[in-house]
């Protein structure tokens, strides 16, 4: 036990990148924080830490950013709804990955374009948001890409891009608290349907005679960007833009073949 709250420490902190000559703009003391739960290939292992050896390509394509712009930043996981909370407050400068809805848009920064729009040369993955079933149990004709059958229920994670876009499209929504309770409770058969992007699956939920179900079309193609918190944006507007600039390149480069169509990322770091 006594070496314990040292090894946690670390894993808490997980990694203090230092880099070389600091531009101007650099903001002292950078957080950026990652989620809790495992998103391979982007982010592998669970819980605080990083994996040490291959801790994803998104972990690996934000340490390359920080070294392009010559900036250090703490890196850590937390779980989705604190890491959203500490965003609003300022105590975080970035959080990877959050989908674009009008409601975030007021609370925290993303890259827009010139129409007011998320900038998609800017987004760091792409995905489809799908509607999933226990092979079991796929209601006939229940997604046309338009209308959901009646009485089918949908579960969504709390917080997240897909409660937004469950609640625009109607579907009557059956809350989920976290990633790692949805499985459990679609096969509790707490909802019919359950709706996320295959990337927040784990893969063995994918493959296999008890795989699941993909039910019709997608429901929506879903930008993921590095949100910034209202306050890193007052203070350094520069290493802001720079940032997503600089994660797009890194991301592009270092994310494995299938991640999803993206446009190319702006010429250079601004």
């Amino acid at each position: 036990m006594g070496r314990t709250k040292p090894f946690n420490k670390l894993l808490l902190t997980a990694a203090l990148v230092v880099v070389g000559p600091a531009l101007a703009d650099c903001p002292p003391q950078l957080r950026i924080s990652f989620n809790y739960e495992a998103f391979p290939p982007s982010l592998k292992g669970q819980g605080p830490g990083f994996q040490e050896h291959d801790p994803g390509w998104l972990v690996l394509a934000t340490r390359a950013a920080l070294r392009q712009l010559g900036c250090k930043a703490e890196l850590l996981r937390l779980p989705h709804r604190r890491m959203d909370l500490e965003l609003q407050g300022g105590q975080l400068g970035f959080g990877l990955l959050f989908g674009y809805t009008l409601e975030r848009g007021t609370r925290l920064g993303f890259p827009l374009d010139a129409q007011g729009r998320p900038d998609a040369s800017r987004a760091i993955a792409t995905t489809a948001l799908r509607l999933y079933a226990w092979p079991q149990r796929v209601p006939a004709q229940a997604w046309d890409g338009e209308r959901l059958a009646p009485g089918l229920t949908v579960g969504v994670v709390q917080g997240t891009t897909q409660d937004g876009v469950a609640q625009r499209r109607g579907f009557t929504a059956v809350p989920i608290r976290g990633f790692d309770s949805a499985l459990p409770m679609l096969k509790a058969r707490r909802f019919d349907l359950l709706l996320i992007n295959p990337e927040a699956l784990p893969s063995t939920a994918l493959e296999g005679p008890e795989a699941l179900v993909p039910v019709g079309p997608p429901v929506q193609r879903t930008l993921y960007f590095a949100a910034s918190s209202r306050a890193l944006q007052a203070r350094h507007p520069q290493f802001v833009q720079g940032f997503w600039a600089a994660l797009c390149q890194a991301s592009q480069r270092l994310q494995p073949p299938g991640g999803g169509e993206s446009l190319p990322c702006p010429a250079q770091a601004e």
